[in-house]
């Protein structure tokens, strides 16, 4: 469909309440098709399908919510604001929220939708949706064979299944979204090293002072106890002085993200978590290590 303006029926308009809506003609069980129910209301009937005289809509919860937030849209008056006057059109239904556009190209004017019987605003192309059981490549015979009885003069083109019409649309989204994310799994899993290596480097440095308190009566808990807690602490310091640079991050990477947040708060919480248990992990090792020497040999040791 095409880019509309459209105002409420609130008695006189004036053009400071009118909103930009897309208007999107449909024909058939569409509903039916794509598996879902109206939100509220019902369809269009089959002699309001076929009427070019009709003035009846439907509108997405959104454009309901918007215009009718008190009350039921079903049964409201819209009108259609054009070049020979307002056309007033009656609510019939309530249709639930769909996104026509491409990630990122959506708008708030592209998600107030009002639906309209093809009759009454045919457009110069028409996508068919075909629900069926069974793989859904078979019905592209059936379907070619049905428009050809209707009109020999039909010409279907771009048949591609639902699935497959995602993967060609979204292709750019998914290469750059495996792109970065193996990006982000290196930088965690160098990360993770980096942070063992160095806190078991630190912990095995300290394998003579074991000994000597092994020799003094300390026990295996007692040590480990000594070198998760130093752990922790510099795990904990870690994430402190990293959550600032984080923040930054996504903030910056806020705009260019569609459809999800940048303050998940599963990321937020599993990321720093792993951090630090792999800090602890890598104090842990060398306590137990340090349990199975012999405390001479690491007094001994230069």
């Amino acid at each position: 469909g095409d880019g509309i303006r459209i105002v409420p029926d609130r008695g006189t308009a004036t053009p400071g309440e009118e909103l930009g809506a897309q208007m999107v003609p449909v024909a058939g069980d569409l509903w039916g098709a794509l598996g879902l129910e109206l939100a509220a209301g019902r369809d269009f009937s089959a002699g309001e399908a076929i009427d070019a005289e009709s003035e009846v809509a439907l509108v997405s919860a959104r454009l309901a919510g918007e215009l009718w937030p008190r009350g039921t849209a079903v049964g409201g008056r819209l009108g259609l604001v054009g070049a020979e006057g307002t056309r007033w059109l009656r609510v019939v239904g309530v249709a639930p929220d769909l996104l026509y556009e491409e990630a990122g190209e959506a708008t708030p004017q592209s998600q107030r939708i009002v639906y309209l019987p093809a009759a009454v605003a045919g457009w110069r192309t028409m996508s068919l949706l075909v629900r069926g059981a069974g793989d859904p490549e078979r019905l592209v015979a059936d379907v070619s064979r049905v428009l050809r009885e209707v009109d020999p003069a039909l010409a279907p083109y771009d048949v591609l299944t639902m699935e497959r019409r995602r993967e060609v649309t979204h292709w750019a989204e998914r290469f750059l979204g495996s792109l970065f994310g193996g990006f982000a799994l290196a930088g965690l899993l160098l990360s993770c090293i980096g942070s063992y290596g160095l806190t078991a480097y630190a912990a095995a440095r300290r394998r003579r002072e074991l000994g000597l308190r092994m020799a003094v009566g300390a026990t295996v808990r007692d040590m480990q106890r000594l070198l998760l807690g130093s752990g922790a602490r510099l795990a904990v310091l870690g994430v402190l002085l990293g959550l600032p640079l984080a923040l930054g991050a996504a903030r910056a990477l806020e705009s260019i993200l569609f459809g999800i947040s940048a303050w998940d708060p599963v990321v937020w919480l599993t990321l720093p978590a792993l951090l630090v248990g792999v800090v602890l992990l890598a104090c842990w090792v060398p306590a137990r290590r340090a349990s199975r020497t012999d405390p001479a040999a690491a007094l001994r040791q230069d």
